[in-house]
């Protein structure tokens, strides 16, 4: 059994949750942000909060 039945953003393999892509986390309940922010800011549920100097959803403008 996995926790919370990957919340149906995954599946469950050997007791633990194979999230989709854009989702991450024990039961899949995490979203994550497109490229990671490039290393240049921090994701907040899904969306890229950019550091000084960067914008987009990515970060990647400067």
């Amino acid at each position: 059994m996995c926790p919370n039945n990957c919340l149906d953003r995954g599946y469950c393999e050997d007791g633990k949750c194979v999230c989709f892509e854009g989702y991450t986390g024990e039961d899949c309940s995490v979203l994550t942000c497109p490229a990671n922010c490039n290393d240049q800011g921090q994701c907040l549920n899904g969306m890229c909060i950019c550091d000084l100097g960067f914008t987009g959803d990515d970060c990647s403008e400067s």
